[in-house]
């Protein structure tokens, strides 16, 4: 493939439009087999710095807001959305949230049949298994450095290997919460984030902040793909271009 940026122009073995979960662990991948891998992003990389936690920058203003919209089925019509964008993608403003998905999301269709109510909507199965997929759950987690307690979720898919890291305890008020919840006899259990509490780490832990869910990490705690995969691809080999934006594809 060739990538063409105003005079300058290069064979790459692989070029990656985008540098969210699937692009940056592709990198990764392709770069640790010694391809030569380009990665372009339309985003820019974050500012870490007060702005990452100011509500107004982030939720009001739309700091990291993408120019172009898209149309997006919502359940309550079609609408527009303007997406935040920056290297490491989504991956920078979710809330490290990291569950896996369970046996019978993968075969919907057999388990709840069809929904005649529910006009358009349909389940299929995939043609892969939960199985299948566990093995690279158990690497992507480790790659992320996910915090979480095996078998603690009820629903849990089965799985071979602990998480990389233990969770921290519940606060005061989620500890009230999972106590009251246990007393109704229901399973409260930590949520799996990827999220650094590791107190001897190269980066600073986690400071508990109320700014995760749709803000940037202004300390680098929270272990999305900017900080976590994208710079061991680079190390590799890989070139991450911000800023560019594909416009076409030529066979």
């Amino acid at each position: 493939m060739r990538a063409e940026n105003g005079n300058l122009k290069k064979n790459w073995d692989v070029v990656i439009i985008g540098t969210g979960f699937g692009g940056s662990m592709a990198a990764l991948r392709l770069a640790n087999a010694g391809l030569n891998v380009l990665l372009l992003e339309r985003g820019d990389w974050v500012a870490r710095d007060d702005t990452a936690w100011d509500p107004r920058h982030i939720l009001i203003e739309r700091k990291y807001k993408d120019k172009t919209p898209f149309e997006a089925d919502q359940w309550l019509g079609r609408g527009m959305v303007q997406p935040d964008v920056a290297v490491g993608g989504s991956s920078v403003f979710y809330g490290a949230a990291s569950l896996r998905l369970r046996e019978s999301d993968f075969c919907a269709q057999t388990t709840y049949g069809d929904l005649p109510e529910a006009e358009g909507l349909s389940f299929v199965d995939w043609p892969l298994r939960y199985r299948d997929f566990s093995p690279y759950y158990d690497t992507v987690e480790k790659l992320l450095d996910v915090a979480g307690k095996a078998n603690a979720d009820p629903c849990e898919p089965p799985r071979r290997t602990d998480y990389p890291q233990k969770p921290p305890p519940y606060s005061p008020a989620a500890q009230l919460v999972a106590e009251a919840a246990q007393s109704l006899g229901l399973h409260p259990y930590p949520l799996p984030l990827a999220i650094n509490y590791r107190q001897n780490a190269v980066r600073k832990p986690c400071v508990h902040c109320t700014t995760c869910d749709l803000f940037p990490c202004k300390i680098c705690a929270k272990n999305d793909l900017a900080v976590t995969i994208l710079p061991q691809a680079v190390r590799e080999g890989a070139e991450l271009r911000p800023n560019a934006i594909a416009t076409r594809l030529l066979r």
